[in-house]
């Protein structure tokens, strides 16, 4: 009689990662992105090794390109997926809100795209770098159309 099949890493867990990043707005001063994802790994794993994470995903922003002139601070809240790939690839997509000065409320969109650092297999604890973009609309203010953020991003992941 055989054991149980060995996998590579354990289907049900919680997964981390800090995220920090330097984004580009309509502001010629960048803004500092101190990102974290706090959520679970989804599904048993299927013939290839993909990981996915569905979770919640704060972040802090400070600098020019938050909007406007009294934007200088940002906080953001996001419901997001991840998924890392077996060949280094790292993408999320995710959607929420950010919160500026006032009562100002800006529906958002954010993905990334990024490579993992390491040897396959890969571990548990993983360095990603890649790129970011945000688009946000900004109700509060009746924006005629959502406005863009692109970002680069380096960071840790723990699945």
């Amino acid at each position: 009689m055989q054991g149980p099949i060995e996998r590579p890493w354990d289907h049900t867990g919680f997964v981390f990662a800090a995220l920090p990043s330097l984004t580009f707005g309509l502001h010629k001063i960048p803004s500092i992105d101190n990102t974290l994802f706090f959520g679970g790994t989804v599904g048993p794993p299927g013939p290839r090794p993909r990981r996915w994470a569905v979770g919640y995903q704060p972040t802090f922003s400070f600098g020019g390109a938050e909007r406007y002139a009294a934007g200088i601070f940002t906080h953001r809240h996001h419901l997001l997926a991840m998924v890392v790939g077996e060949r280094h690839l790292f993408a999320s997509l995710g959607g929420g809100a950010a919160f500026l000065h006032g009562p100002a409320v800006v529906v958002e969109l954010e993905g990334r795209l990024g490579y993992v650092f390491g040897k396959p297999p890969l571990g548990r604890a993983l360095g990603v770098i890649g790129l970011m973009t945000r688009v946000g609309w900004n109700l509060g203010k009746q924006e005629l159309y959502p406005l863009p953020q692109f970002g680069l991003f380096v960071g840790v992941i723990c699945l």
